[in-house]
Parts: structure tokens; C-alpha cells; sequence
């Protein structure tokens, strides 16, 4: 699809043949959805929500497969890190902290359109990146799509004073997607060609920090239980429609199984260490599915709730990045003890936003802050269980999934 972009003038017959299926199938789905999502989101805001999350989850195996094989080294965790940062910066300063933007016809107003029509195309060419998601970051998503929603029942009922209202909105959002395409799909082509495991390790890092921006804006006041009980279900059910191996996915549920049982613990877990062993030997894909599924079988003891999600994506990216740095976490003792450590403290980070917000209305950085200084020594005691697990068992239990790993092709 990129290629024909880039080539669209020169093959100008050959590139319309093969992208018009696309562009009619995206208007279709986008009128004959907007109204459905528009309900959902208002009326299922917890369950959508995390339906989205699971389905952006979904996605990582597919970018996984990517960069094997690849270079990454320090410039892939670099971008990594810069590209995770970005989409949390932007989730802080985006439009009033995750509430929609109100739409008005204005000289100011079309200007953000535009720019937001650029951003949303730029992001949707990025392979396994949601244009849809950086628009319910920056707080325009439910604005745009209640516009097309609108735009529907106007031409249904030939209301043109409504039609010219929503045109207005639509069209300069439009120029400003095609504008985008064009601008970003060169570049997208030329960055994937010259450097694609940093390239990569970015759109991973977009992705991976997409439901930690998402569940930063959802409110969580009056969630019932029934309400949250659905949507983790949704949520895993969006992030398991990849087909594992059979043999892979009986190792992962056996690791999953001694993580479950290292929850009853006390003090000091074993989850993310036993996380990071899988993700090192069976693939960041595993890494991410045991730490999952872990939260996920566990809670149903320890107790369900919203913070099931954070959980989830927590020691799912503990072991998502694990298995992107794989191969140096392997050769090196002290880096996976670093990365252990490390970990301890990244899982943490994500639990007190939700922390923050199970107390406030939205997300607050002073109240964030205040957070982590509190939450220091569980901190502490976190990235130490880590560091212990590992130094004890990253070698006995990785000579044993190796071996299985060699043995049966997983």
C-alpha cells in the first residue's frame, strides 16, 4: 500500500486498481460504524475501551515477527524508549486530559482540524499503529467520529444546514489524512529500507504504549463489577486472536501456571522474573502472553477489578521488551539483573497511574509524582524480588526451555 502511494503518479492505473478497494472499504466502515461506535463508547465506555486494548495488543505479534533477525542493539531501545515516552507526553498535554474537543467553525479551529487529519493519516501508515488512538490521545476522536455519525443521519433526513455543519469539520479533516499519507509514506518506506529494526523497536514502543495512554483517559467512577468482569474479558479475548503453536502454548501455560502460583508468595513474587525467563527463551510474544494471563487467572482469586488491565499491561510489557532484547539479556548476567531491577520499577510506574486515578477524576502529574514517592518501598521491594528470582533461576529454568525449545522446534 505504500508503494502505491509513493508511486501513485507515475503507475497512476495500476495504483488506483489496487488501493480503491481499500479507500471504499474504509468509507464504508467508517459510516456504517461511526453511530455503532459512538453508542458503545457512551454507553460502554470501560468495555470498548479495553476491546480497543486487546485488539492493539493483538497486533504486537504481527510487528514481533518483524524484528527478528533485525539489528537493534542501543538504537532500537533508544527509539524504543523515545517513541513509548512520546505517546505518554502526548496523552499528558493532549486536549483537556483526555476530555473531548469541542468542534466549532473558526480560522483556529480548521488549522487544528487539518493538523489533526495529518497526524491521524501519519500514524495510520505506520504499520500496527492506530490513527484512531492518537486521536482519543489528543482528545478529538469522539468529536470526529460524532461528526460522521451526525453527518449520516443528516443526509438520511436531507437536513442541509447539518450536512454543510459536519462538511466543514469532515472535509478539513480529509485534506488534511490525504495530506498526511503522502507526506509520511515516503519517509515510512525510506526508514524501513535503511534502518528497519529501529524503525521497529519505534512502532513497538507506539503500540506498547498506546493502552497505558488509553487507560490513563477512561474514568472509573461507578464501574460495576459486572462492567469490569466484561471488559477484561474483552481484553483478552482481543489480545489471543494470534494462532500459537500448540507446543508453544503449552510451555507458556506452564510458566503461567508457576507465575499464578508464585502470586501466593508472600512479600516476594517471582511473576515478572518468571515473565522475563519465558520472553528470553520462547519470544517476546510469550513474554507478554505469560505476564497477561497471569494477572488475568490470578486476579480471579486475588480479586478482579479495573487494575486487572494495568496489570495486565504491565508484566506483559515486562516481558514484551524482555524478548526484544533477547539475545544481550542472554550473553549477559549483570545487564538481565539490570533489566530485572529495572522492570521492578517500570511495573510500578504503571500501577500508580492507576493509583491516580482510582483517587481523582483524570489523570494528575503532581498527584503522580506524589505517588511514586510513596509507593518507594514497595518500588524497592518490587525490583528486588526481580533481581533474586532471576539471579536464582534465569540459568536452571533457561537451560530447561532451551533445551525444549531446540528439541521440539518451539
Amino acid at each position: 500500500i505504500i508503494g502505491c502511494i509513493n508511486t501513485l503518479f507515475k503507475d497512476f492505473r495500476r495504483c488506483v486498481k489496487i488501493l480503491w478497494p481499500y479507500l471504499v472499504g474504509m468509507v464504508l466502515g467508517i459510516l456504517g460504524l461511526a453511530k455503532l461506535i459512538t453508542y458503545l463508547l457512551g454507553t460502554f465506555p470501560l468495555q470498548t475501551n479495553l476491546t480497543f486494548i486487546g485488539l492493539i495488543f493483538g497486533g504486537l505479534p504481527v510487528i514481533l515477527h518483524k524484528t527478528k533477525g533485525e539489528k537493534k542493539g542501543a538504537p532500537g531501545l533508544i527509539a524504543f524508549v523515545a517513541a513509548f515516552a512520546l505517546v505518554i507526553v502526548l496523552q499528558i498535554l493532549g486536549e483537556g486530559n483526555g476530555q473531548d474537543a469541542a468542534l466549532s467553525f473558526s480560522i483556529g479551529q480548521i488549522l487544528i482540524l487539518f493538523i489533526m487529519g495529518v497526524i491521524a493519516s501519519a500514524t495510520m501508515v505506520i504499520p500496527g499503529v492506530s490513527g484512531s488512538m492518537m486521536l482519543m490521545l489528543l482528545g478529538y476522536y469522539n468529536p470526529i467520529v460524532g461528526s460522521v455519525s451526525r453527518m449520516v443521519d443528516a443526509l438520511l433526513h436531507v437536513n442541509m444546514s447539518e450536512i454543510l455543519a459536519c462538511c466543514g469539520v469532515l472535509v478539513t479533516f480529509g485534506i488534511g489524512v490525504v495530506v498526511g499519507i503522502f507526506a509520511i509514506a515516503k519517509l515510512i518506506e525510506l526508514l524501513l529500507s535503511r534502518y528497519p529494526g529501529p524503525t521497529y523497536c519505534a512502532i513497538l514502543g507506539l503500540v506498547a504504549a498506546s493502552p497505558v495512554a488509553i487507560l490513563m483517559v477512561m474514568d472509573y467512577a461507578g464501574v460495576t463489577l459486572i462492567s469490569w468482569v466484561f471488559g477484561v474479558v474483552l481484553f483478552a479475548a482481543g489480545f489471543e486472536r494470534k494462532r500459537t503453536g500448540a507446543r508453544r502454548l503449552v510451555v507458556v501455560s506452564v510458566m503461567t501456571a508457576l507465575a499464578v502460583a508464585g502470586r501466593f508468595i508472600p512479600l516476594v513474587k517471582p511473576v515478572a522474573a518468571l515473565t522475563i525467563i519465558s520472553a528470553l527463551y520462547l519470544g517476546g510474544e510469550a513474554g507478554f502472553l505469560t505476564g497477561a494471563l497471569t494477572a488475568l487467572i490470578s486476579n480471579f482469586y486475588f480479586g478482579q477489578g479495573p487494575w486487572t488491565a494495568f496489570q495486565m499491561t504491565a508484566w506483559g510489557l515486562v516481558g514484551l521488551i524482555a524478548g526484544l532484547l533477547a539475545a544481550p539479556l542472554r550473553k549477559n548476567r549483570a545487564l538481565l539483573l539490570l533489566y530485572g531491577l529495572l522492570s521492578g520499577i517500570g511495573y510500578s510506574m504503571i500501577m500508580d497511574v492507576w493509583t491516580v486515578l482510582w483517587f481523582g477524576r483524570g489523570f494528575s502529574l503532581p498527584l503522580y509524582l506524589a505517588a511514586l514517592a510513596t509507593a518507594l518501598p514497595h518500588t524497592a521491594l518490587y525490583a528486588a524480588s526481580n533481581v533474586i528470582y532471576l539471579a536464582l533461576f534465569a540459568r536452571p529454568f533457561g537451560e530447561k526451555l532451551e533445551r525444549l525449545r531446540v528439541k521440539y522446534g518451539i
